[in-house]
């Protein structure tokens, strides 16, 4: 049942469109053109013909551009954590201690503002890497504040609501992936949600590891608007909307026109609203029926002169953008791994840091 007391043709339905990785220059043409705006920007996407439809971008460092994520957060969108490194050893981040967690994700947030102007203060969300959670991660989330993390899938294809970890996790049961919470922590878990196939079967829980649904402009559609429909005419849960670079790059043109169509309809939906993390979870400390939205500050960021979205960094100017260069090698690099070009674009500092910044220097400076 929805929260508050609701009936649920009385709920918001909540898409929350996740973007999941680095942000590179090149992501930005897809995210102008097909997800967040059309028209190279121009015409931004809008919940209910008033405020710009926001996302969540779980963010690493290696190979993200700065110049783009400030970009992305000066428009409003949320900045969440995938950690500083996502290293690629699977069976280090279930057995990484506190603090080595903390240095991935906490740590984050200084690259982040350094380089994009990113307040650590609206870093509030995390994914693990690879989903690879346990008690030692949430921890380091609740040590240094983050407020919601993303990264339990359900078993079926139930609709789960966000729920809070101040109790044991009504997922632990059917946890999917080893390390869930057996602990009490003072955050919100937004669930991940199993995506179904043509054919019944469950392809994953994140749109990127669909592609084979997706092969023609109809297919696409069809997949899409199914799975969102599973959630829309039952309990109006949120829908996650997981993208990335993999979904678009090398895609046929009809996939990108289903994507297209799917967000076309739903914009045109009046029930339904294009939210952060941030702003679902507001939803949920204060549950509003439709006719009373304009009861959430969040909501109405660009009615009100005095929201904090309001006063993000402007979007960077090419007279004022450096490119920095490294050439790095992984601190735990094999003896025959090399050492590869580390690079980015930003406009928050007048002249590159001394190294790439990193786990344990992530401010860059010279050692």
């Amino acid at each position: 049942m929805p929260p508050g007391g609701l009936k649920v043709e009385e709920v918001p339905q909540m898409v929350l469109i996740g973007w999941e990785g680095a942000v590179r220059p090149e992501d930005l043409n897809w995210l102008e053109n097909v997800v967040f705006a059309t028209d190279s920007g121009k015409k931004r996407r809008r919940n209910d013909q008033t405020c710009p439809i926001l996302g969540t971008f779980f963010t690493t460092h290696i190979y993200s551009d700065y110049r783009s994520i400030r970009d992305l957060y000066s428009q409003g969108h949320e900045i969440a954590t995938l950690s500083i490194s996502q290293r690629r050893d699977i069976r280090w981040w279930p057995r990484a201690s506190v603090q080595q967690l903390e240095e991935e994700l906490a740590d984050h947030r200084i690259i982040l503002q350094k380089l994009a102007n990113v307040l650590p203060e609206d870093v509030i969300g995390a994914r693990a890497p690879y989903l690879e959670v346990s008690n030692n991660y949430f921890t380091a989330l609740n040590k240094n504040l983050f407020q919601w993390d993303s990264s339990m899938p359900n078993a079926g294809l139930n609709s789960l609501w966000p729920y809070t970890l101040h109790y044991k996790s009504p997922q632990v049961e059917e946890c999917v992936v080893k390390g869930c919470p057996t602990k009490p922590f003072q955050m919100w878990e937004m669930p991940m949600i199993n995506l179904l196939g043509r054919r019944g079967n469950i392809c994953g829980n994140e749109v990127i590891v669909c592609g084979r649904e997706m092969t023609s402009e109809q297919r696409t559609y069809d997949f899409l608007m199914r799975n969102f429909n599973r959630q829309y005419q039952r309990n109006r849960a949120p829908f996650p909307l997981f993208l990335g670079p993999s979904l678009f790059e090398g895609a046929s043109e009809g996939r990108i026109k289903g994507i297209k169509r799917f967000l076309d309809e739903l914009e045109a939906n009046d029930n339904v609203y294009f939210v952060s993390m941030k702003q679902a979870t507001d939803w949920m400390k204060n549950p509003q029926p439709l006719g009373s939205l304009n009861n959430l500050d969040s909501w109405n960021w660009c009615t009100l002169p005095d929201s904090d979205y309001n006063k993000r960094p402007k979007a960077c100017e090419d007279e004022n953008t450096i490119f920095c260069s490294y050439n790095f090698r992984l601190p735990w690099a094999q003896p025959w791994e090399t050492a590869f070009n580390a690079s980015f674009f930003t406009c928050n500092v007048d002249k590159c840091p001394d190294e790439y910044p990193f786990i344990g220097n992530p401010n860059g400076m010279a050692r």
